[in-house]
């Protein structure tokens, strides 16, 4: 089971927390080696978010591919992305935001900042500063991402997106 965030103090502080936990299960049929089929299902547990988007909201960001589950706050913000394999985000900077944390909770990604590449694992952060350009590319695996918004409370309006040419 995955908590986020792990520190009580924290959670109180932030006022959301994420759970996941999963659960093999038997699926029909044999697999090549001739054992029973098993998948894994994934159960996402939230509290504290105080809208939950029920069917999820694609991004109106140009080119971006991100889903957003659930929001809770005004500043900060904070809002879970679900990103399918191998897609991104729209890429774009803030000059009003002051802060964009990335907390990966799920999967494997790359953020891109200012044309450098940070790996992103389960557990890890990385905060964006104002004015940096960024964009988010999930990998193999879909991924989870708990973004934390300070100073932004219109930002799924996108009046705080800008997109270099």
């Amino acid at each position: 089971m995955l908590r986020f965030p792990h520190d009580f103090k924290i959670r109180r502080r932030l006022r959301v927390e994420v759970v996941i936990s999963e659960r093999k299960i038997q699926m029909p049929g044999f697999d090549e080696l001739g054992d029973f089929k098993s998948a894994t299902q994934r159960y996402i547990y939230l509290r504290g978010f105080e809208e939950i988007f029920d069917p999820p909201i694609w991004s109106t960001s140009p080119g971006s591919q991100a889903l957003y589950l659930a929001k809770s706050g005004e500043d900060p913000m904070f809002l879970l992305q679900f990103m399918p394999p191998f897609c991104r985000t729209s890429r774009h900077f803030h000059l009003k935001t002051r802060a964009e944390t990335y907390h990966l909770l799920l999967g494997m990604g790359i953020l891109e900042v200012d044309g450098k590449s940070h790996k992103l694992l389960p557990g890890d952060s990385f905060k964006v500063e104002p004015k940096q350009v960024h964009q988010y590319f999930s990998l193999s695996s879909p991924t989870l991402t708990l973004l934390e918004i300070a100073g932004n409370p219109g930002c799924l309006q996108k009046q705080d997106h800008f997109y270099p040419s």
